[in-house]
């Protein structure tokens, strides 16, 4: 017995072998969903696939995710999940070719290099670290014995 919940199959009794890449291929249809911004039945799975393969990605990323306004390592992004969400749905179905821990190594790589990326090609965050640092060297440095005030203490003159 299978269930259908927007688009995905979810096996109820189903083997855990089974169960395992049943879930990689159901994650590969999010994913495809998340790119798309329409579900399998308004953009089914084998059209997009063609697209992406064919190098027209493109044509089927969601307008909302300003595909075309991004950055070159915003559409690098975009393309590395769009191949992660093809590998899900073609070898995901395959016993042994592609498991959930394969898919959880890959999307942690991808932040981290997503936020990695982030931090080497916007170095106004960067400069303005450095220059909050040296500023507050500035001060530290500038700051003479004549303005430091020491109360004195009680008893002692």
């Amino acid at each position: 017995m299978t269930v259908k919940l927007f688009g995905l199959e979810l096996p109820t009794n189903a083997n855990t072998d089974n169960k395992k890449h049943s879930d990689v291929y159901n994650l590969g249809l999010v994913l495809l969903e998340v790119i798309t911004g329409s579900s399998s039945d308004h953009l089914p799975s084998k059209i997009a696939l063609q697209k992406i393969t064919s190098g027209k990605l493109e044509e089927i990323v969601d307008p909302r995710l300003y595909y075309h306004e991004q950055p070159i390592f915003g559409r690098e992004q975009i393309e590395i999940v769009a191949d992660l969400a093809t590998r899900c749905i073609i070898f995901g179905c395959q016993n042994g070719k592609f498991h959930i821990g394969d898919v959880s190594r890959e999307l942690f790589h991808i932040t981290k290099d997503g936020i990695d990326g982030r931090s080497r090609r916007c170095p106004s965050t960067h400069n303005l670290e450095e220059t909050f640092s040296n500023s507050s060297l500035l001060q530290m440095i500038s700051m003479s014995p004549d303005s430091i005030h020491v109360p004195a203490a009680r008893g002692f003159s």
